[in-house]
């Protein structure tokens, strides 16, 4: 899991993330990267998945990875889908890969690279209003 995701991921180091921290919870492996209020979680449970939470405060010691995250409570996180970046999965399904983890790896990864204001903590193109902006094509 370590190769593919430093080989596909090596820019959240460039933009100022810590990690990968390695993490386990029952069968799933996590590799987890975190920047003062935000943390990119990208998950194997047989097959590959990634979260984006958001501390509602800072928590000391989480880029030091001194702190497991799955000990806090989940309250202290505001979960976002990454997805709903690609209106109506475009992005998806516009192209075709034999090995689905490669095309997951490159889906997230060009999802990420075209909206880097997410990776500075500009979650705004993952809130309700932009996403309604958007069916009413008032937004790209």
């Amino acid at each position: 899991m370590d190769d593919n995701i430093n080989r596909e991921f090596d820019f959240f180091n460039k933009l100022g993330f810590k990690g990968p921290f390695e993490r386990t919870l029952s069968r799933e492996i996590h590799a987890i990267y975190a920047k003062k209020c935000l943390i990119l979680d990208i998950g194997y449970d047989g097959s590959y998945f990634i979260s984006l939470k958001k501390t509602k405060t800072l928590i000391p010691g989480l880029e030091e990875n001194k702190i497991n995250i799955f000990d806090l409570d989940e309250r202290d996180f505001k979960y976002y889908d990454i997805r709903t970046l690609d209106f109506k999965n475009r992005i998806f399904n516009s192209v075709y890969f034999n090995d689905r983890h490669e095309k997951f790896f490159w889906y997230y990864r060009r999802l990420l690279l075209q909206n880097p204001e997410i990776l500075n903590g500009n979650l705004y193109k993952l809130s309700l209003s932009y996403r309604l902006l958007r069916i009413l094509r008032l937004k790209k």
